[in-house]
């Protein structure tokens, strides 16, 4: 697995598996046949990331920032028979705002985009996600799920919309604002767990949860 800086604007990737860092504030990524993209660090460089997935092409994006403070701009463009799975992790250290805008613009196209945020400390998100099929525009799927654990009172956003100009399409969206559930930290206690060290698994999993044990061996360390 190649290990990439990508300092530049604009770049492309086809038929690989890459642990990058995003070291450029505006980015542009081209994607043919299939790609993973692997990226996790505390930097909140990048501004703007423009995703294109070319036809008959595939993205899975593993996104984990443990120290979040983002103003990002993400669109992603799918094309014919294109699939897209984003798979977002944030820990909040100070204010988000995220905007994910992802349009479908032929047939044949699963999109799927999951994202889990805990705000904790100082941290808190807004969230903003447009999902687009167009018009004219056969079988594809789209499914969009926010989910944020509140950890610390603060306000958190989120408002997603999806904009389907055609009836050929399977759409569905979830989003939840919780705290920890205190039926999972009575559980771990009544086990010998400590309360603090309860609530930091309880974290983790949720967190956790989103990606394939590759890149949970990857982040946890």
């Amino acid at each position: 697995m190649n290990k990439i800086i990508i300092e530049n604007d604009n770049i492309s990737f086809e038929d690989e598996e890459v642990i990058a860092k995003f070291k450029a504030k505006n980015l542009t990524i081209d994607i043919k046949n299939k790609v993973i993209i692997n990226e996790f660090s505390d930097d909140n460089i990048i501004q703007k990331l423009t995703i294109n997935i070319h036809e008959k092409s595939c993205l899975i994006l593993n996104f984990f920032n443990k120290n979040a403070n983002l103003n990002l701009d993400m669109q992603i463009n799918i094309y014919d028979k294109g699939s897209f799975y984003g798979n977002i992790g944030l820990i909040a250290s100070k204010e988000n705002n995220i905007n994910v805008t992802t349009n479908m613009y032929q047939d044949n196209i699963k999109n799927i985009l999951n994202i889990k945020g805990i705000s904790k400390n100082d941290g808190y998100f807004n969230i903003k996600v447009d999902g687009n099929v167009k018009e004219k525009t056969y079988n594809n799927i789209m499914r969009e799920s926010i989910k944020l654990l509140n950890l610390n009172n603060k306000e958190n956003k989120i408002l997603p919309n999806m904009l389907v100009a055609t009836s050929e399409v399977k759409a569905e969206h979830f989003v939840t604002i919780s705290n920890i559930s205190d039926a999972e930290l009575f559980y771990l206690q009544s086990r010998g767990i400590s309360s603090k060290l309860a609530s930091k698994l309880l974290e983790k999993a949720f967190i956790f949860s989103l990606y394939d044990n590759n890149f949970k061996k990857m982040i946890d360390k």
